[in-house]
C-alpha cells in the first residue's frame, strides 16, 4: 500500500511540474517505443534498452530477458492523466499499439524534461498486480436473425461504458416489437478510431441486409461516433437515416477530464473492470476528443449535417447541485488558492475550469454534459427532460418516460 501511495505522487508530482512548460514547440518529433507481450505485460529487456538508450541508465539487458511487468492500475492511471494535462498538450502524448507503448514528443521538450521522466519510469514500475482482462466483443453485436420490417434500431453506448447500458432501454423496443443491435467499441480510444469500426461493421452489415435502413440511438459519446461516420463523405456511405441522441456532449463537456478517475474507481473500488481492460479500452484519447474546443470537434462540427438523415436529441436538466451552491463553491475555491504555493497559471486554469463548469449545476446541464455544450448547428427537434446524464435514457423507473416514448415511436415511424 505505501508503494502504491508513493507512485500516484510520483504522478502527480509529473502533471504538476509539466503544467507551466506547456508552450515549448519543436518541429522535430521524436517516439519511444516500449515493447509489450500479448497479454499486455511490458518486456523487461525491452523496457530497459529503451531507458538506456534514452535517458542514460547502464542495465543489463541479459538479467532482464525473458522477465516481464505486469501492469499496474498507477501505471495507466498516470498515462491517461498526463495525455490529459494541459501543459503537456501538443508536446507529449502517449498512445497504446498492438505490440508497445509508443510516447511521442518533441526533442526540446524532451531533453528539457529526461530528469522527470527518468523519476517517472523509475518511480512507477514497480510491483505489478495479477489482473485478467475481460473478453470484451467489439463490433455489431445482437443482429436480429430476422429483422422485423425494413428498418432496425442501433443502440451506441458513450464513453466508460458498454453495451449494458441499455439494459433498461430494450424492453421498451421489445415491448413495441421493434428490433434491434448494439455497436460496442473500446470507449477510451479516439472518437475517429471508434467511427472507422462502426463504419466497417456497418458496411458489412448493409451488404447483408440492402433494404434495411438503421435508426441510431446513441447515448453520450456515441453521437460524436455515429456523427463522425454519417457526417464524413469518405464514411457516409451507409443506411444510417435517422438518429437520436440522448445527453450528446456535441460541443464538448469539462468533466471529461475526470474520465481516469471514474475508470480507477470502477476497477478498484467497484471491480467492474480490469486494469487490462483500462489498456485495451484505449488511453484517454476519447477524453482528450471530449474536452471543449479540441482539435477533433471543431473538425467534426465543421462538417455539414448529413442530407439523409433526421436528427433529433433529448437533453437533461437535473444536475449535482444549485447555481447559487456552484458560485458559493467558485468563491471559496478563489479564495483557498489565492496565495497558495501552486503555480501561478495553474491557479488560473483550475479557476476558470470551475468556473465554466456548468455542467454540474441543475438546469444548466444533466451533472456530466451542459445543455449548453449539446446545441449543433442544424439541429432544432430537441426535448428537456428532468433527467440525469446516466439515467435519461432509463425507460423503465421514471415518470417523464412517456413525453420520450411517443418520441421514439414517431422517429421511428418516419425512418426511410
Amino acid at each position: 500500500m505505501k508503494r502504491n501511495i508513493q507512485q500516484l505522487f510520483i504522478i502527480i508530482f509529473v502533471i504538476l511540474i509539466f503544467a507551466p512548460f506547456g508552450n515549448l514547440k519543436c518541429n522535430e518529433k521524436i517516439w519511444i517505443f516500449i515493447p509489450i507481450n500479448n497479454e499486455g505485460h511490458i518486456k523487461l529487456d525491452g523496457l530497459a534498452k529503451v531507458m538506456n538508450k534514452h535517458m542514460g541508465t547502464f542495465y543489463n539487458l541479459e538479467k532482464y530477458k525473458g522477465k516481464v511487468y505486469k501492469l499496474n492500475p498507477f501505471v495507466t492511471l498516470s498515462i491517461k492523466l498526463l495525455n490529459q494535462a494541459p501543459g503537456l498538450k501538443g508536446n507529449v502524448k502517449v498512445y497504446w499499439e498492438k505490440e508497445r507503448i509508443v510516447i511521442e514528443t518533441s526533442k526540446i521538450f524532451f531533453i528539457k524534461k529526461r530528469d522527470v521522466l527518468v523519476k517517472l519510469f523509475l518511480g512507477l514500475f514497480g510491483k505489478f498486480l495479477k489482473e485478467k482482462t475481460q473478453k470484451y466483443e467489439y463490433g455489431l453485436l445482437s443482429i436480429p436473425e430476422n429483422i422485423k420490417g425494413s428498418k432496425v434500431v442501433l443502440l451506441v453506448h458513450g464513453i466508460e461504458s458498454d453495451k449494458k447500458t441499455w439494459n433498461n432501454f430494450t424492453p421498451f423496443l421489445e415491448k413495441n416489437k421493434i428490433s434491434y443491435m448494439f455497436f460496442q467499441y473500446p470507449n477510451d480510444q479516439s472518437i475517429s478510431d471508434s467511427a472507422m469500426l462502426l463504419s466497417k461493421e456497418i458496411k458489412l452489415f448493409n451488404e447483408k441486409h440492402p433494404a434495411v435502413s438503421i435508426f441510431a440511438i446513441t447515448h453520450s459519446m456515441g453521437a460524436l461516433v455515429v456523427r463522425s461516420v454519417i457526417e464524413n463523405k469518405e464514411l457516409s456511405k451507409n443506411k444510417i437515416t435517422s438518429i437520436l441522441m440522448f445527453a450528446p456532449p456535441n460541443q464538448g463537456s469539462y468533466i471529461s477530464i475526470l474520465h481516469p478517475l471514474l475508470e480507477f474507481g470502477k476497477s478498484i473500488i467497484l471491480k467492474e473492470i480490469t486494469w487490462v481492460d483500462c489498456v485495451f479500452d484505449g488511453m484517454s484519447e476519447a477524453a482528450v476528443d471530449l474536452w471543449p474546443g479540441s482539435a477533433f470537434l471543431r473538425e467534426l462540427n465543421k462538417r455539414p449535417r448529413s442530407p439523409i438523415c433526421e436528427y433529433q436529441m433529448i437533453i437533461g436538466n437535473k444536475a449535482l447541485i444549485g447555481k447559487d451552491q456552484h458560485s458559493s463553491l467558485v468563491k471559496k475555491l478563489k479564495k483557498s488558492i489565492r496565495g497558495s504555493e501552486i503555480n501561478k497559471k495553474i491557479r488560473k486554469k483550475m479557476f476558470v475550469y470551475f468556473k465554466d463548469l456548468n455542467e454540474i449545476i441543475n438546469k444548466e446541464g444533466d451533472g456530466a454534459v451542459a445543455i449548453e455544450r449539446t446545441k449543433l448547428k442544424g439541429v432544432d427537434r430537441i426535448l428537456k427532460v428532468d433527467k440525469n446524464h446516466i439515467d435519461i435514457h432509463n425507460l423503465i423507473s421514471s415518470k417523464t418516460n412517456q413525453n420520450i416514448e411517443k418520441l421514439i415511436l414517431d422517429q421511428f415511424k418516419r425512418v426511410k
